[in-house]
């Protein structure tokens, strides 16, 4: 049986893998466009994915 500490580890492992592979999906999207349009262009998704990691890095765009 998994303790609530493990379990709680497990969950942030888990959000750091999903962090990670967003910050990099996001870092190939937006290389490919001109940022002085980009939140034109931005889907919801990477709109979603760009606030979340913009939060967990400290960040406020």
């Amino acid at each position: 049986m998994t303790t609530d500490t493990e379990t709680s580890a497990a969950h942030r492992d888990d959000a750091r893998a999903l962090h990670d592979a967003l910050t990099r999906m996001v870092a190939m999207y937006e290389s490919e466009f001109d940022h002085e349009n980009v939140r034109q262009w931005r889907p919801d998704w990477l709109k979603s994915a760009l606030a979340r990691r913009n939060a967990l890095e400290g960040n406020h765009d």
